[in-house]
């Protein structure tokens, strides 16, 4: 319940060969008045024809303190 802000601004490097593709992704977010600056390797593996696998790691560069986060998901194009 609520109002929320949402802004993204994104620098990335995309490589793709054949089915796989590595993303190297700079984010800095800011989120009802709360800044963000985080790096993210992503590969991914085109699994159909527009659904893909995605695992990465993420770090923040706000602080020392949060530690390597990594994640998988998957991603459909429409």
């Amino acid at each position: 319940s609520g109002n929320y802000t949402w802004l993204q601004n994104s620098f990335i490097l995309f490589k793709k060969l054949n089915k796989y593709s590595a993303q190297v992704v700079l984010d800095q977010i800011q989120f009802d008045n709360n800044n963000s600056t985080r790096l993210n390797f992503v590969g991914s593996y085109n699994i159909f024809k527009n659904i893909f696998l995605y695992i990465g790691l993420a770090q923040s560069l706000d602080s020392n303190q949060d530690p390597l986060t990594s994640f998988c998901s998957i991603g459909f194009d429409l």
